[in-house]
């Protein structure tokens, strides 16, 4: 199974790619390549990495119930994710976060990893509501109106099962130890400890002033990313509007958030260039190299910024990929989850 899955997301990104340029014009693809303006580039990743500053704050608000760190060293953390992401298999940026947290500061990585399920629960839903918003704009047959709507469904309802897991941890524990009672002790106390650790981690969706400031930075951080994409239009000379720069952003990454290949080659450029081709009209070549060069621009930077602070830290992306984060294998502390035992 840990096999099939990196294997299902070559496939899916060779065969976007092939959508993406089965009917490419080579000499009109270069040719764009060759006219657009790249200084365009410069400010739009500036404005870019200023949103991942954003995360870095938002991600901060989520980890205040479990632990306490500076936004610089959260907006490493989560540069390095992305790193990680780029260049290695099956989303390991998330436990590379979880493995740096735990090195820094001894957060149980289960807790860490609820704070990035909350932080992807919060981008699904907005870019699900920037859908619902565009709604009557889209073309009766767009791929994404069924997307908005399968995408609400699916976030709506993990974080319905997310917020009981923040609000009600001491049943679920409760059900958690009944279902482990086969295990040994030892093995029962350790995951009930994880289980512990990970509602930690949900606090902040019972916190009503935290899911208001998290859903505004959210929007932030987002608006960001489509301020990068409209400058990099500018650089092309196509006549961007804002709704395109957005519209195609939400698109590419909801394609990334289905299995791909690392750097999620053609589950993100696919979706962005359908976009501006069937929505916004805009032609098949520019859209295409427009993609290709803004997808370089997410994927570049970040990744060298990434490898400077993995190098700063005196890690490499094998020591990542080889490493776990497992809990350590003692019992629980928690009178909850003492309570489930």
């Amino acid at each position: 199974m840990k096999r099939l899955r990196p294997l299902l997301g070559f496939a899916l990104s060779l065969l976007l790619l092939w959508l993406l340029l089965r009917n490419v014009n080579t000499d009109q693809l270069l040719g764009s390549l060759r006219s657009a303006n790249y200084l365009a580039v410069i400010p739009a990743v500036l404005v870019y990495f200023a949103g991942v500053g954003v995360r870095a704050v938002r991600w901060r608000l989520f980890l205040a119930p479990v632990a306490q760190y500076s936004t610089p060293r959260l907006f490493v953390a989560t540069v390095i994710g992305f790193t990680v992401n780029n260049l290695m298999p099956v989303r390991l940026g998330e436990i590379a976060r979880a493995i740096l947290l735990r090195g820094w500061g001894g957060t149980p990585p289960a807790a860490t990893l609820g704070t990035i399920l909350v932080e992807r629960l919060f981008d699904g839903l907005t870019l699900c509501v920037i859908l619902g918003l565009a709604w009557p704009w889209l073309p009766a047959g767009s791929w994404l109106r069924p997307a908005a709507l399968l995408g609400g469904l699916a976030f709506g309802a993990a974080t319905v099962g997310a917020a009981l897991g923040a609000c009600c941890p001491e049943r679920l524990l409760r059900f958690a130890g009944w279902l482990s009672r086969p295990l040994s002790r030892p093995r029962r106390a350790r995951l009930l400890g994880i289980c512990q650790s990970f509602f930690d981690g949900l606090q902040i969706l019972r916190n009503g002033r935290g899911v208001v400031s998290a859903a505004a930075l959210s929007l932030l951080a987002w608006l960001s990313e489509a301020a990068m994409y409209y400058l990099i239009m500018l650089g092309f000379g196509i006549g961007a509007v804002p709704a395109a720069a957005l519209l195609g952003m939400v698109a590419a990454n909801l394609g990334t958030m289905i299995p791909s290949s690392p750097g999620f080659v053609g589950t993100f450029d696919w979706p962005l260039q359908s976009v501006l081709v069937g929505v916004f009209g805009l032609d098949g070549d520019l859209a295409t190299s427009f993609t290709l060069v803004v997808h370089a621009a997410l994927l570049v930077p970040v990744t060298l910024l990434g490898l400077l602070f993995l190098w700063r830290e005196g890690l490499s992306l094998g020591q990542v990929g080889r490493s776990s984060p497992a809990e350590p294998a003692a019992a629980p502390s928690t009178d909850s989850a003492a309570r489930a035992l």
